[in-house]
């Protein structure tokens, strides 16, 4: 799931609080994620809420990159950065990862970020500027469809919408938070599909 290239997504959105979460690493090692490394340098993270997309897991990697931006707590920020999924260590009102309850995922990388109106918030799901391939598992025979997960990240899917088989890989460029709740704890997915461009 990690993207080689620099595909970016740009999104509006209200943020939670700003806090620090520990890094544990790519969100691609499969079922074995690593542990945060002892001294790791603490990662800014913060959720990303539009009724467009649901919620979407951010991240600063250093302080110097908000370019003097002060971070708060329910700011309508404009966020444009590639994808680069990481797990962190998960804090006690995060929403989790179903792969390792002690993790969270994450999916942008963010470099660059300017506040906006919030009468200028209303925007379209935001889309990759370069479609991805994702690999897709068979649909239950007869069934109305069912969330499939990516080669390599659990906390990734693909929401297949027909009883059909689908082809081996889908073109993606949209990509949609999902918060689902069971028993004590949050799960978060991403859910990705496709989305024509609108005409410009």
């Amino acid at each position: 799931m990690s993207l080689p290239d620099a595909s970016q997504l740009t999104l509006i959105g209200r943020t939670s609080a700003w806090l620090p979460h520990l890094p544990a690493g790519p969100a691609d090692r499969g079922a074995h994620p690593p542990r945060p490394a002892s001294g790791a340098r603490p990662l800014l993270v913060s959720w990303v809420h539009h009724r467009s997309y649901g919620t979407i897991g951010v991240y600063l990697a250093a302080a110097e990159a908000i370019q003097g931006t002060v971070l708060r707590r329910g700011q309508w920020l404009h966020i444009t950065r590639r994808v680069q999924p990481c797990l962190a260590y998960a804090l006690p009102d995060d929403p989790r990862s179903a792969l390792a309850l002690a993790y969270t995922p994450l999916l942008l990388e963010v470099t660059a970020i300017r506040t906006v109106d919030r009468a200028r918030s209303q925007v379209p799901q935001p889309l990759l500027t370069i479609p991805r391939q994702a690999r897709v598992l068979p649909a239950r025979p007869g069934g109305l469809g069912r969330l499939v997960p990516l080669a390599h990240w659990a906390d990734a899917i693909y929401w297949h919408a027909t009883g059909e088989a689908p082809a081996v890989n889908a073109t993606w460029n949209a990509v949609r938070g999902v918060v689902t709740r069971l028993g004590a704890y949050r799960y978060l997915r991403y859910v990705l599909s496709w989305q024509a461009p609108s005409p410009t």
